[in-house]
């Protein structure tokens, strides 16, 4: 009986990341190309993931659904939440077929 390694290389780890910066790069010019609201980003070697919370808790939810339907993204169900507020998350893997997941995500306070 073989075992398979499941161990992933450093420079395997490192082209996955190169690959999600080009994601990345190319969200951007969706941003700029659209004139959509600029917000933070994360990138590992699996993910970009979008953070709205730059702007109040009335435009957030503007700015989440902008972004979600520019990178056309699947909404997930809105999660509220006891203390007051709901977190809005929308993902695709293989973004546009480049092998790199995204996601946007936002919290907004439904008590202001």
């Amino acid at each position: 009986m073989s075992l398979i390694s499941t161990r992933v290389s450093e420079s395997e780890k490192l082209r996955w990341q190169v690959g999600a910066h080009k994601v990345l790069g190319a969200i951007l010019d969706i941003c700029r190309d659209r004139g959509l609201p600029v917000i933070p980003w994360e990138v590992s070697e699996f993910a970009v993931v979008g953070k709205v919370q730059n702007t109040s808790h009335e435009q957030r939810r503007g700015v989440f659904e902008a972004w979600v339907e520019a990178l056309g993204l699947d909404r997930w169900p809105e999660s509220p939440h006891s203390a007051g507020w709901v977190h809005l998350h929308a993902f695709t893997e293989n973004w546009e077929r480049r092998r790199v997941n995204v996601a946007v995500l936002a919290d907004i306070d439904t008590e202001e």
